[in-house]
């Protein structure tokens, strides 16, 4: 069982991502994991579980950090400011670099699930809206 203090600490990293992008009831968060990186000054590694609900958006929005997220199931599209849509299915995965505007719209009659890490600095949001 995990310490108290760590699933805490999990909770605050988490705390406030439904109120930042996507509608409240199209995306649902689950923490997974949030792990301060060894050897390193002030950096951590955040996992989540998302599932957007069919026809719904994660909204546009921002990471202070780099993101690396894998699609267990559904029919995301990927749509990132100045780059062509991408539509992806079970067993893909993609990058997104730091700061760039980006959006997962779930198209299709299911869910989008996804495993998505966050790498970024102690203290940071893991993520902002955008415009």
């Amino acid at each position: 069982m995990r310490h108290p203090s760590v699933l805490l600490g999990v909770f605050l990293a988490f705390a406030g991502l439904g109120m930042v992008e996507g509608r409240a009831e199209d995306i649902t968060r689950t923490p997974l994991q949030n792990w301060e990186i060894p050897g390193t000054a002030a950096y951590d590694l955040s996992t989540l579980h998302v599932v957007i609900a069919a026809g719904g958006t994660s909204g546009r929005h921002t990471h202070p950090g780099a993101e690396s997220t894998y699609v267990i199931s559904g029919e995301p599209v990927l749509k990132i400011d100045g780059q062509p849509d991408r539509e992806l299915g079970s067993g893909e995965y993609f990058l997104i670099e730091p700061g760039t505007v980006h959006e997962v719209l779930a198209r299709g009659s299911e869910p989008v699930v996804l495993v998505l890490s966050y790498v970024t600095e102690r203290g940071q949001p893991l993520v902002s809206s955008a415009p």
